[in-house]
C-alpha cells in the first residue's frame, strides 16, 4: 500500500528553505475548512498569552495570539487563512504575525482551542467571499 503525502511539510530539508505550496485539492480542503487549518498552525507555530500595556501610566492586559514561522509560504498562508475566517490581523515582522483585537481573538479562540484540547468549540461560519488564494492572481 502507498503512502499519500497530505501536507507539503513532509521532505527533504527545511521548510523554510524549499517551496511550501498546497495543491489546488488542499487549497479547497482549507476554503472548506478553514479554522482546522489556522488550529494546525497556531497549535504548531504559534502562542496565545496575556500582552501587557502601560498608557499614561495605566496598565492595560489582554489576550492576543502570535504565529511566527521562518518559511515565506507558510507566512502568507497563514493570513490567508485568517482571511477565510475574517479574523483581522498584522505583521509585526516578516516571520511574525499577530491577532490582537478583542472579536478577532474570540474568534480565533472558537477556532483553535487551547493545544491540549483535541476538539474545540464548533468554528464560525466563513464568510461569503473567500480571499484570493496565496499564489494565484
Amino acid at each position: 500500500m502507498s503512502t499519500v503525502r497530505q501536507t507539503p511539510q513532509h521532505g527533504p530539508g527545511k521548510k523554510h528553505d524549499r517551496p511550501i505550496v498546497l495543491a489546488d485539492w488542499q487549497l479547497s480542503l482549507v476554503e472548506s475548512h478553514p479554522g482546522d487549518f489556522v488550529r494546525g498552525l497556531f497549535h504548531s507555530d504559534g502562542c496565545r498569552f496575556a500582552n501587557r500595556v502601560t498608557v499614561r501610566g495605566k496598565e492595560y492586559v489582554y489576550p492576543r495570539y502570535m504565529f511566527v514561522n521562518e518559511s515565506t509560504d507558510i507566512m502568507g498562508l497563514c493570513p490567508w487563512s485568517l482571511d477565510l475566517l475574517g479574523i483581522a490581523w498584522r505583521m509585526n515582522r516578516r516571520n511574525c504575525l499577530s491577532v490582537a483585537r478583542r472579536d478577532a481573538v474570540a474568534t480565533l479562540d472558537q477556532n483553535t482551542g487551547p493545544k491540549s484540547c483535541p476538539h474545540p468549540h464548533p468554528p464560525t461560519p466563513t464568510p461569503t467571499q473567500p480571499p484570493t488564494r496565496p499564489g494565484r492572481s
